[in-house]
């Protein structure tokens, strides 16, 4: 069997008022994803995924995109919060962020000059640290034992 790399979930901001701004945060998380992946890291990005498909009529903001963005995190080895400009306004990136928290996925930081200069050592190869495997062993331990229950 191939022993696969990490998967990542890219969360950036996208939802805005101004059309040349969502266009903007667009091309700058399709340009992130396609560094990241010539680096090595495979990377799922929503952004440069779903925004095509708004003029097909499909709406381009969190109310309809929440639970197909969640159903991508849920399988992925951890989530890249991409820090342009509305990150941590976004209510979309802000939902994914606590979405990754609850779920014990773990949740790194990444600038567009961090991936330009190849300062990725925070985010890979190791994703599953022994605090992830400790949260998610008390987690089963709580739902099999009960509330308190801890390793």
């Amino acid at each position: 069997m191939t022993d696969y790399a990490h998967l990542y979930y890219l969360a950036s901001p996208y939802s805005h008022k101004d059309p040349v701004v969502k266009a903007e945060r667009a091309e700058v998380a399709t340009k992130a994803a396609v560094d990241l992946l010539a680096k090595g890291i495979f990377t799922f990005a929503p952004i440069p995924y779903n925004a095509p498909w708004e003029k097909y009529g499909l709406p381009g903001d969190w109310n309809f995109w929440q639970d197909f963005d969640k159903a991508f995190v849920s399988r992925m080895d951890a989530v890249v919060v991409l820090t342009i400009d509305g990150w941590d306004q976004s209510k979309g990136v802000t939902a994914e962020i606590e979405f990754a928290n609850e779920n014990c996925i773990p949740v790194y930081y990444l600038s567009i000059e961090q991936i330009a200069n190849g300062d990725l050592a925070h985010i890979h190869p190791d994703v599953v640290t022994k605090d992830r495997i400790k949260l998610l062993q008390n987690s089963i331990n709580e739902h099999i034992f009960g509330e308190g229950s801890k390793l």
